[in-house]
């Protein structure tokens, strides 16, 4: 009933715990890895996950349009999408949402770790909606190179079901920041945004 996607590149110390925390609760679990140099194919394959190469070139595209190519592969009713720098919590209340009939999109509330699950940081932004949750359906979809968008069914937050785990702190090496800068900066530029303070914000 449920495919769960994760979008990966050189995340070999981390794809198998987001994994785990997801293949309790879903009947298909798909990798889309672009062009990963280490360990995160293998350890994904040992964590029962389908890997598939992403076709799409992310800097220069951007992430919507990876992000429907993704879950074009999803065969199930309802897509899942998780982060590899997340954990999916409260995850058997993922079919509870399936049972809403006429509610199609999910907005699952995310909290930001600095340390999991000792030390979280930015409170006043929880719950940080993210629409991740969705029927496999031609009109779901994403667009936005780095700030992406959900557009289709009506969304619906949902206050009593999973959350979403950000462990951005531990996952960020310094390899990673500085690839994700450089980047977000190409996209930035595509998007027609600017980025101030670590932030992008929209031009006026």
């Amino acid at each position: 009933m449920i495919s769960a996607c994760v979008l990966t590149k050189n995340d070999e110390d981390m794809i198998a715990r987001v994994l785990d925390s997801v293949k309790p609760f879903v009947q298909e679990l798909l990798v889309i890895d672009d062009g990963s140099i280490d360990n995160t194919q293998q350890a994904a394959v040992n964590a029962s996950a389908k890997v598939l190469p992403l076709k799409t070139n992310i800097g220069a595209l951007g992430f919507a349009e990876a992000a429907n190519e993704m879950i074009s592969y999803a065969t199930q009713e309802y897509i899942l999408i998780i982060d590899s720098d997340e954990l999916l919590g409260l995850g058997h209340l993922l079919q509870t949402l399936t049972r809403f009939q006429g509610k199609d999109a999910w907005a699952l509330p995310r909290r930001k770790w600095t340390q999991y699950p000792n030390l979280r940081e930015e409170y006043e932004a929880y719950p940080d909606w993210q629409v991740r949750f969705f029927k496999r359906a031609p009109n779901n979809k994403f667009t936005g190179q780095m700030h992406v968008r959900f557009q289709g069914s009506r969304v619906y937050k949902a206050y009593n079901g999973p959350i979403i785990e950000h462990l951005q702190r531990e996952c960020r090496t310094p390899a990673k920041e500085i690839h994700r800068a450089k980047m977000y900066e190409t996209l930035a530029k595509l998007q027609g945004v600017f980025i101030t303070g670590g932030r992008a914000l929209e031009k006026q």
